[in-house]
């Protein structure tokens, strides 16, 4: 029983290593999409002391957006910056916005948010680099 448990252990650390190694290969980017009937998405966090971000809302959306990077310090977050996209708005990866830089490395994210309170009705992709 002993040695089942380990194969299946050693077998899922194997899975694990490899589909790690498969997703990192695409891992230059963290990404979050708001849905129609989101109020808010942010992306998976990233390290650095400076990051690149951009994104884009869509035509369809009802309310601008808001494309903010935030940082942590000392347990907790703080805005970076942030830029208001209007429906339609696109910000291409090769004009993205900049971080200030920190002074050390520390944890980052993007999150979207629509303008107004709760409001919803708003597709838009934010995105940063690793």
């Amino acid at each position: 029983m002993k040695k089942k448990v380990l194969a299946f252990l050693f077998t899922m650390i194997m899975c694990f290593g490899v589909l790690d190694g498969a997703f990192s290969a695409n891992s230059g980017i963290v990404g979050a999409h708001l849905t129609k009937t989101e109020a808010s998405a942010s992306s998976f966090n990233v390290g650095g002391e400076v990051k690149e971000y951009w994104g884009s809302n869509s035509g369809s959306s009802k309310y601008s957006v808001y494309l903010i990077a935030k940082y942590k310090k000392a347990f907790i977050w703080y805005e970076d910056s942030s830029e208001l996209m209007k429906p339609g708005y696109k910000t291409p990866q090769g004009t993205a916005f900049i971080t200030r830089k920190r002074d050390d490395s520390t944890t980052w994210f993007v999150r979207l948010n629509p303008k107004g309170a709760l409001n919803k009705d708003c597709e838009a992709w934010g995105y940063m680099n690793v």
